[in-house]
């Protein structure tokens, strides 16, 4: 899957508990425990470094870090350090993956 609309509507799915909002094409619910219900149109996750850093925080918060390098390392090809250099595509991907696998 490349990076666009879809891969973001995964992440949000996935990742991030969202849900798209009945009656209102692209418009999501963030249902996360303590933040409230914030409604909004979805992020940019694939392709925007800033948009993608709150999916870095899922995984954080998932104590997913040890898999997700290891996805990352996977999707870019790369290993340690190197995966700093990782597209918002790259980290999407890898954030599935983690999240799939446990």
């Amino acid at each position: 899957m490349k990076a666009g609309r879809e891969l973001d509507a995964i992440v949000a799915r996935e990742i991030l508990s969202w849900t798209e909002k009945a009656g209102s094409p692209g418009t999501w619910k963030k249902n996360k425990v303590g933040e409230g219900t914030l409604e909004g149109h979805l992020p940019e996750f694939s392709t925007n470094q800033n948009d993608v850093q709150a999916v870095r925080r899922a995984i954080g918060d998932m104590n997913l870090g040890g898999t997700f390098q290891k996805q990352l390392e996977k999707v870019t090809g790369q290993y340690g350090d190197k995966t700093l250099g990782a597209s918002p595509e790259q980290i999407c991907k890898a954030a599935i993956a983690s999240v799939r696998e446990k």
